[in-house]
Parts: structure tokens; sequence; C-alpha cells
């Protein structure tokens, strides 16, 4: 399973690989909705979910604030509104954060699109209709998903730092605990003991 975010506005690089490809273990058939929760649990230690109210897929409003005065004709006197009249503001769209037209969307949205990809993640080969919660999907052990992540879903919902976080055993170190030293060695021993019965057991037919 890859992490995939999609860009807007670049016909080149739809998407951006990021993160740490996934094994996951899913039954061979199963529907859209069940496949997406089943990828939402898989992720829990990382991903959190929206509330049911919250409208994350639509942009932020941005305020934008004008002077309060001007000077005209280098009078260094202000305009009697100056002191009263208001600062004039206006909301407009972050353009940045901006959706063209044709991607407008109406919610409830989910965090991430699926597609079933190439191995390297990096070509797409069947979409997959997110939005069809009761359609089957098939599976098998040689397909490749993609999730395609909503950009402001991937900032909002998506811990990179937790994600990037794991375990490694004291043994990665040369740190292991003397239980698993005797363990270690109990093993090598055994395999050492296999290994000369081995041995004989053969010197024996070879003789016969």
């Amino acid at each position: 399973m890859y992490l995939r975010e999609k860009k807007t506005g670049s016909s080149y690089a739809p998407t951006n690989l990021f993160g740490q490809p996934l094994l996951v273990s899913l039954p061979k058939s199963t529907t859209v909705a069940s496949l997406y929760e089943a990828l939402l649990v898989r992720m829990a230690r990382y991903v959190t979910r929206p509330e049911p109210e919250d409208e994350w897929w639509r942009p932020p409003p941005k305020t934008e604030t004008g002077p309060e005065s001007m000077e005209q004709g280098g009078s260094s006197e202000e305009s009697p509104s100056s002191e009263t009249e208001p600062a004039k503001t206006r909301t407009v769209p972050d353009d940045d954060d901006m959706l063209s037209d044709e991607e407008e969307e109406v919610g409830p949205v989910k965090l991430f699109s699926l597609h079933l990809v190439n191995s390297y993640g990096n070509a797409q080969i069947e979409p997959i209709d997110s939005t069809a919660d009761e359609s089957s999907v098939s599976l098998n052990a040689k397909n490749y998903l993609s999730l395609d992540w909503h950009p402001r879903a991937k900032s909002k919902f998506f811990e990179e730092k937790k994600a990037e976080d794991f375990n490694q055993d004291d043994s990665w170190h040369g740190k292991a605990t003397p239980k698993k030293q005797e363990h270690i060695k109990q093993l090598f021993l055994t395999f050492d003991i296999f290994s000369m019965n081995f041995h004989c057991r053969l010197s024996i037919l070879v003789s016969v």
C-alpha cells in the first residue's frame, strides 16, 4: 500500500509519494466502504478521524485588510474620516489552496481515494470508485493499492512524525539481554549438534 498526495494545478505529476509503504492483510473480496474502514484502522496510530460535522475539505477564507488612510499631494494632513472610518476588509480564497471549478467537492468527502497501481506506486492501473460504498472490490496478493490523500486531509489528519516512529530491538544495537544471548547460544549449539549428526549419518551411508 502506497500513500500519495494529490497536487492541484499540475498535469505532469498529479500526485506525490510520501510516508512509508505498508503491508496490509485484506480479504480477497470486500466492499469499498469496508476497504476504506480497514485502511483507516491500519493507520489508526497516526491518522485522526474527522468529526462528523467537520467540513474540512472546504478552503478557509482569507481576510485582506486595506489601509485606513492615504496621503495625497504631499499634504501631511489626514482625511477627516480617517480616524472614524473602519478598515475595509474583504474575503478572498487562498490561491495556493484553491481547487479549480472541476475539482469542487460536495461533502462529506473521504480523506483519500483508492487506486490500483504498479509495484512502484507511480503509475495508475485502475481507479476504484471511492464514492460507491457498496460496490465490490476484488483483490489478490499481487495487487498494490494507492491511497491518494486530499491535500487538506493530509495536513490536518495525518501525523507524519508518528508515522515515521518505530521501535528497534536492542539486538539491532548489539545490546541483547543475557536471556536473549543464552537463547542465541542454544540455537547455535543445536545447529552444530544437528550438523554433526547429519554428517555422521551421511558418512555411514556412503561407507555402506
